[in-house]
């Protein structure tokens, strides 16, 4: 065939009419070296284990931090013990008769808002510092999504590690605001009774902490982050069923 080109000058090109085969999308695939099939290189839980290996390891790093959090635990933990310091037990005589005499109904009256009064104090605590330590879940944000658009991690795995990791410092500020709390308002002094408490202090710090990321991890930036936890935790405070003492 030829075609007219440029000033005129007929140029002879040859042409290939016959089409090229046409490939399938199996065929295709089949073309594709094996280690460009594999998504990830490493499994769910390994890529679990090195996540979590790997905030450890930051952790550990940043002892002033660990050694403020404690010190700062164990400071509120002595100002609301010391506030309601025995307040949680009173002396009843067995050998006397309970009477529904004035001085024994306000008595047991100030036992239980010491109780639900230390109750609240310890919750708030706790959840106001998971609030507030939400807002570092940002600057992770920013590796992990280039950790997950390189394929290094799963999204689950990354999400998972990251929550674990976080135990350990949780665990240390519930150790060092619970116990002294406990035994300065002069709660139930039984193994049973301590372990429950802290049992129940725990799930709830480890679900507030889900929370608060989940919130960190759909939310723009810091402030709004600040801005949604502070009324989330308002209407646990107000709607909780806790009583200030």
């Amino acid at each position: 065939e030829s075609f007219r080109l440029g000033f005129g000058r007929n140029h002879d090109v040859e042409t290939n009419d016959a089409e090229e085969p046409l490939i399938s999308s199996s065929q295709e695939r089949a073309l594709v070296p094996d280690e460009f099939k594999i998504q990830y290189k490493n499994s769910v839980l390994r890529s679990m284990v090195l996540n979590f290996k790997r905030y450890i390891t930051l952790w550990k790093r940043d002892k002033g931090y660990i050694i403020g959090k404690i010190a700062e635990n164990v400071g509120m933990a002595s100002a609301a013990g010391g506030i309601l310091a025995g307040k949680a037990r009173i002396k009843i005589d067995p050998s006397i008769l309970w009477t529904s005499n004035p001085e024994d109904v306000d008595s047991v009256y100030e036992m239980t808002c010491a109780i639900y009064g230390v109750f609240y104090l310890t919750l708030w605590h706790l959840s106001q510092g998971t609030m507030i330590n939400a807002s570092d879940e940002l600057d992770v944000r920013t590796i992990n999504y280039k950790h997950i658009d390189a394929n290094f991690f799963q999204t689950t795995s990354m999400a998972v590690g990251r929550t674990l990791a976080t135990l350990p410092q949780r665990s240390m500020e519930i150790f060092a605001f619970a116990i002294p709390v406990y035994f300065l308002v002069n709660l139930n002094r039984t193994a049973a009774g301590f372990f429950v408490f802290l049992a129940v202090i725990f799930a709830f710090t480890l679900a507030l902490n889900v929370f608060y990321s989940t919130l960190s991890n759909i939310l723009p930036n810091k402030a709004t982050v600040q801005g949604v936890g502070t009324f989330f935790l308002l209407l646990m405070t107000q709607f909780g069923g806790f009583i200030v003492y």
